[in-house]
């Protein structure tokens, strides 16, 4: 719109929004939908929510009815919370559990997590090469999760190869954000992201950390 929605506007498009993801689903799944009766429900929801006899969770108030859950289908935005566990298996699982809380938290929603998975995987150093092809991220939430998981991959495998960073494709802090509003942060969190995580398996590989061993070198 270019401006703040006015609260019937508000209460319009997440009305709509539910209306239309439930459409969708019966639909989809041959379930029977009655326009009559649905409009009738629509209007009677549209009325409680703008007098605030019930209101929908704040994440709901942000994101149903937008080009975030109608268009790029992100339905994961509407929630508050989620959890995340490392007690996993393999390399791949633990990496996936990563990807997942970043994700997640892109899309502001605060993660849990658990510990359970402390001492289950080896730490390798990642074997120096100057000539490493640099792997351009994308201007994306997806591009920006897609990285974590590289560079933890690096030191989860043994026999990977120093990752280096093309940063030039993300937008330049203050540059507007369409989707999800806002402006953008510019590279530098990301930056911040990556050198941290580095820094961290430096100390767990020089036998520095505290706690119990984590490690395994070649």
């Amino acid at each position: 719109m270019g401006r703040q929605e006015k609260w019937h506007e508000t209460t319009e498009r997440v009305v709509n929004g539910v209306f239309t993801m439930q459409k969708r689903h019966c639909l989809g799944n041959g379930l029977n939908w009655n326009e009559d009766i649905k409009s009738s429900e629509a209007m009677r929801m549209f009325d409680k929510i703008y007098n605030m006899k019930f209101l929908p969770p704040g994440r709901g108030l942000w994101a149903m009815g937008t080009s975030i859950t109608l268009e790029k289908e992100l339905y994961s935005a509407l929630n508050n919370c989620a959890f995340v566990s490392t007690d996993v298996q393999s390399v791949d699982e633990f990496i996936k559990t990563f990807e997942f809380l970043m994700d997640s938290s892109m899309l502001g929603i605060g993660v849990g997590f658990d510990t359970k998975g402390k001492g289950r995987f080896k730490v390798f150093k990642p074997e120096a090469d100057e000539n490493s092809k640099l792997h351009s991220i994308d201007d994306t939430r997806e591009g920006w999760v897609e990285s974590i998981g590289l560079l933890l991959r690096t030191y989860l495998e043994s026999d990977q190869k120093e990752i280096q960073f093309d940063y030039s494709k993300i937008r330049k802090a203050g540059e507007p954000l369409k989707t999800f509003g806002g402006v953008s942060s510019g590279a530098g969190p990301l930056i911040k992201l990556h050198q941290t995580t580095k820094e961290m398996f430096e100390v767990l590989l020089s036998g520095k950390s505290s706690g119990e061993p984590v490690v395994g070198t070649r």
